[in-house]
């Protein structure tokens, strides 16, 4: 049976999820804003002038860089908040939400790096896009490996006899 919402973890008009029992639940309060919030911040700070979140020299180093790991986190966090915002449709199919929160944050991940090149001293990279498809591409499997594993049924606690 599906996780029963709480009554003021919901707005009254809130979208209707399916659970997986076929019980309409409505979508947590916080969802949306936090999604919401989260992208406006990454569109700022991914076009404010001048913005290095890394120290000086660190973007240099052959081995892990700081700014696509930035890049793959933001991306994967961004799909993560996608999923989370999205309703489930009646019939529950998890998948469907998974694949359109990986395919809107991808399709916006390229969007978010030409129009940097709007911005004086921003640029385009592409670089920077393979990070932000990667963190894309984990968030997402890793969606699905989590529901492939509740949908058959580990990670549950035993039930006691």
């Amino acid at each position: 049976m599906g996780e029963p919402t709480m009554a003021h973890d919901s707005e009254p008009n809130a979208p209707q999820a399916s659970t997986p029992s076929g019980e309409a639940a409505a979508l947590p309060r916080w969802r949306r804003p936090a999604l919401v919030v989260y992208w406006l911040t990454l569109a700022v700070a991914t076009h404010w002038p001048k913005l290095k979140l890394t120290p000086g020299g660190l973007d240099d180093r052959p081995y892990v860089n700081p700014d696509k790991v930035m890049h793959f986190a933001a991306f994967w966090l961004l799909t993560l908040l996608l999923f989370a915002a999205l309703r489930a449709g009646r019939d529950g199919r998890m998948w469907r939400r998974v694949g359109v929160a990986a395919i809107v944050a991808a399709l916006y991940a390229p969007l978010d790096e030409i129009t940097q090149t709007l911005v004086s001293e921003r640029t385009a990279s592409w670089a920077d896009l393979i990070a932000d498809w990667l963190g894309v591409a984990c968030a997402a499997a890793g969606l699905a490996v989590a529901h492939g594993s509740r949908a058959r049924g580990e990670g549950e606690a035993p039930a006691e006899p």
